[in-house]
């Protein structure tokens, strides 16, 4: 199939008054064809006008075209061997192809711009491709191998893959089916991503990790099944989802990543499983219809105490993701950062006394937010952007009486300054005598403090008289 002559006899010998430290191999596409061995500190020119010279002596059939060259000439530090790439067309597609393990991927016909313009339709990548003399199994989709393929409309890969690699398939619009064999272990970053026509996929039960941003952007899928092999759901894997309405988080699932369900806002409600142990931050940001989320009452670092409608570490009592419907507990000391942002549902909320701190930009994008209520005596410290949001509207503080004027001057409440206003006393229920020695009487929030009172007179929680 190929003829390789030896050569170079003028470059050895102009090399040869140095003194031998380093090998430089040469191959074409795994095959080593030549080796030569350099002194440290020979130029990377030097070194580009070997592996040029060896590879202007291949010879090749017609359908295969030379494309790069493995990594960078460099100056000569170490042992190295430079790899030659050739691709090889067997029939609309493109194959770089490794002789030694006689394997091959699908690659790009031409990186980015007009890649496969003239692909169209469904296509079905073959188990094996051959030239005159050798046979490759197809074992992976490299990476951006169709990116930009317009025309694809499905694809159907085969068992024998077991990889598919970084945007292999980024910004196919038209792609409205895909087939993921039981061969794939996992899902490179950016599969599938901006793919707007797809809108289901099954992801087989041999996969164990759906990478970072895998499918975002993906404006059309409205379903997704995730089987109970995946362990691993990836920072941005399905941001941007908007038309997903559902998803099924299996409880083999140990980490979500940041961002993994962000933008998905058409989404009503998430489980978390009783196997998650880590939640990135913003995973579920800007679900504007996210009505309700529960976490698994036997997971042990999260939980959504008191029907909360939100995701609360337990060991450090920080609400980490809230919706419209959320229902702060009292017992709660912190809320991170984007814990609500970009929930446009949400009109009004009640921060508990026990709140101390509210992380960076946890409100903001809450456009729909009208009032809020914070009962702490103290302005609980503020990150940036808290309460950032994107109209031009006016919300309502309501704090204790008593501080007022601390809220107006505390970064970041500052910002209420003429919409901050003391809260209403409210009784709130009957109590009766408790065996612990509690008052019967009326329970009562003045000042944001919880009271009791009883016959003209006023008591705290333990039942000692307040004036």
């Amino acid at each position: 199939m190929r003829k390789f002559t030896l050569f170079l006899a003028a470059l050895c010998c102009a090399v040869a008054a140095h003194a031998v430290d380093y090998t430089v191999k040469f191959a074409v596409n795994g095959t080593v064809k030549f080796s030569v061995s350099l002194s440290e500190g020979t130029s990377a020119k030097t070194v580009r006008e070997y592996g040029e010279t060896m590879r202007e002596q291949v010879v090749f059939p017609n359908y295969y075209t030379f494309r790069k060259w493995d990594q960078k000439f460099a100056e000569v530090t170490q042992d190295v061997t430079y790899n030659a790439l050739y691709i090889m067309k067997d029939g609309d597609l493109y194959y770089q192809v490794d002789e030694p393990t006689e394997t091959a991927f699908v690659t790009y016909e031409v990186l980015y711009l007009d890649n496969y313009k003239n692909l169209t339709g469904p296509v079905t990548i073959p188990v094996s491709i051959r030239d005159n003399s050798m046979e490759f199994n197809v074992t992976g989709v490299g990476e951006d191998a169709f990116y930009g393929c317009t025309g694809l409309t499905s694809i159907t890969i085969p068992n024998s893959v077991t990889s598919i690699e970084y945007g292999a398939f980024q910004n196919c619009r038209g792609l409205t089916s895909v087939t993921i064999p039981n061969s794939i272990t996992s899902i490179g970053m950016y599969t599938f991503s901006d793919c707007t026509g797809l809108t289901s996929v099954t992801i087989p039960n041999s996969v164990t990790s759906i990478g970072e941003s895998t499918f975002f952007g993906c404006t059309g899928l409205t379903s997704v099944t995730i089987p109970n092999s995946v362990t691993k759901i990836g920072y941005g894997a399905f941001d941007g989802c908007s038309s997903l309405t559902s998803v099924t988080i299996p409880n083999s699932v140990t980490s979500i990543g940041i961002t993994a369900f962000a933008g998905c806002s058409s989404l009503t409600g998430i489980i978390i499983p009783n196997s998650v142990t880590s939640i990135g931050n913003s995973a579920f940001a800007v679900c504007p219809n996210l009505t309700s989320i529960v976490v698994e009452k036997e997971n042990t670092v999260y939980d959504s105490r008191n029907n909360c409608n939100a995701i609360i570490e337990t060991a450090t009592n920080t609400l980490i993701a809230g919706c419209q419907n959320t229902i702060i507990p009292g017992n709660i000391t912190g809320i991170d950062g984007y814990a609500f942002y970009g929930c446009t549902g949400l009109t009004s909320i009640t921060i508990p006394d026990s709140v101390t701190s509210i992380g960076d930009y946890a409100f903001a994008g809450c456009d729909g937010l009208t009032t809020i209520t914070c009962k702490a005596i103290n302005p609980p410290a503020l990150g940036d952007y808290v309460f950032l949001t994107y109209v031009d509207k006016t919300i309502s503080l309501y704090v204790p009486a008593q501080s007022v004027e601390a809220y107006q001057a505390a970064y970041g409440w500052e910002e209420f300054m003429d919409n901050t206003y003391p809260i209403q006393d409210e009784a709130i229920e009957e109590v009766q005598r408790e065996p612990s020695g509690q008052y019967k009487g009326t329970k009562v929030i003045k000042g944001g403090q919880l009271l009791i009172e009883r016959n003209g007179k006023t008591y705290n929680a333990l039942g000692a008289e307040v004036q």
